[in-house]
């Protein structure tokens, strides 16, 4: 005998409501948190135990939440206490409460490429959710920060270690998150970088690099060359694998930035 199942419109409608409801809550509780955390530069562990106990947070529920504000180039964690970088913010209601993929593993290689950057730099970033996580974790003075990214800029707006911030102009690749085109390759052309930053699609046995869009070759291209050190961030899940558009070689690069030992 065949089942049938009816679907019960009462159930998705409360279904529906509460997932609204746990979104609503939690930007809610971030909310608090931000509030309470930008009152002062730097809070100590215990400060901020008793503020989640004060509040009933759940600790992990807390833990979490202060990770997501550190994604956000608010503040930054440190053993024993808390650092505010960013008091400029009233409201996080338009923040983007999406977790990157593999956030530690792109968090560890941003803190490595940190390490080259010295005070006075001037410097490019490419797109990509590895450089985006560079970008807020940059605490070197930067005289000069170039980009075709656009979630590189908005992630550099908020960051007070960049003097000045240059968006390329051109024209919209079709993954919506980058710029490039015969009009920004003439805006860098004279430009002259201390050291780039910019990530891969994949890299093949032979040690090729390849990315995802052909009308970003030439650009990537006049940027390598205006370079004094190239940096290549990439996790070591793109080994191993052809990509769509042979950019360079392994090699080209001053050093490679990697989860991989």
């Amino acid at each position: 005998m065949e089942k049938r199942y009816k679907i019960n419109i009462n159930m998705i409608i409360l279904y529906i409501f509460l997932l609204y409801y746990v979104i609503y809550m939690r930007k809610e509780r971030i909310n608090l948190i931000w509030d309470f955390l930008k009152t002062k530069e730097k809070h100590s562990s215990k400060t901020l135990l008793k503020f989640a106990k004060n509040n009933k947070i759940n600790e992990m529920t807390f833990r979490r939440d202060l990770h997501f504000l550190e994604k956000n180039n608010l503040i930054r964690l440190y053993y024993g206490f808390v650092e505010v970088i960013n008091t400029n913010i009233d409201h996080l209601n338009n923040f983007d409460i999406n977790e990157v993929n593999n956030y530690e593993i792109k968090k560890n290689m941003a803190i490595k490429a940190v390490n080259v950057i010295e005070d006075g730099d001037s410097i490019f970033i490419g797109p990509g959710t590895t450089c985006e996580v560079l970008t807020s974790h940059i605490n070197k003075n930067v005289d000069l920060l170039v980009t075709n990214g656009i979630k590189i800029l908005s992630k550099s707006s908020i960051n007070k270690k960049f003097k000045q911030i240059i968006m390329v102009g051109g024209k919209l690749l079709s993954s919506k998150d980058r710029i490039s085109s015969l009009t920004s390759i003439i805006q860098i052309q004279d430009l002259r970088f201390d050291k780039i930053f910019i990530t891969a699609q994949s890299i093949d046995e032979n040690n090729n690099v390849y990315i995802t869009d052909i009308d970003e070759y030439e650009f990537l291209k006049v940027i390598m060359k205006n370079a004094n050190k190239k940096f290549l961030l990439v996790d070591s899940s793109k080994y191993n694998s052809i990509g769509n558009i042979k950019l360079c070689k392994f090699e080209d690069f001053d050093s490679v930035i990697t989860d991989k030992n």
